[in-house]
């Protein structure tokens, strides 16, 4: 998972190779459902054609409240996250053996990617 979003963060490459173009990637990660809210989530969600993005919300669990706009990447069915803000440089892959409930799991993530984003 990490490695997948640092080739995305780095214009489709890793170690120097090339495995998708820049049209590929720019289409794979612009936004195409805005601020629509998400029912059963009860919040907007930014989806791409394959990843999220962290759009303009004010907040965000699953990317921090301090992500830019375009950051991009995905939670996973209850404990893991990856990451990449194409602002900042940084990318984050965090996996967890457990699936938690959602208000758990949300301050969990929110507290993840608060502590990363302090480093920078």
């Amino acid at each position: 998972m990490a490695a997948f979003c640092q080739a995305l963060l780095h214009y489709g490459k890793l170690n120097g190779c090339r495995f998708l173009s820049l049209r590929t990637l720019e289409l794979a990660l612009q936004d195409v459902t805005g601020s629509r809210l998400v029912e059963k989530k009860g919040k907007p969600m930014h989806f791409a054609m394959g990843p999220r993005t962290r759009g303009t919300t004010p907040t965000s669990d699953e990317f921090g409240d301090t992500a830019s706009p375009r950051a991009f990447g995905h939670t996973g069915a209850g404990s893991s996250l990856c990451w990449a803000d194409p602002a900042t440089g940084i990318h984050l892959a965090y996996i967890a053996n457990a699936r938690s409930p959602e208000r758990f799991h949300s301050e969990r993530l929110r507290a993840v990617n608060k502590a990363v984003q302090a480093t920078i």
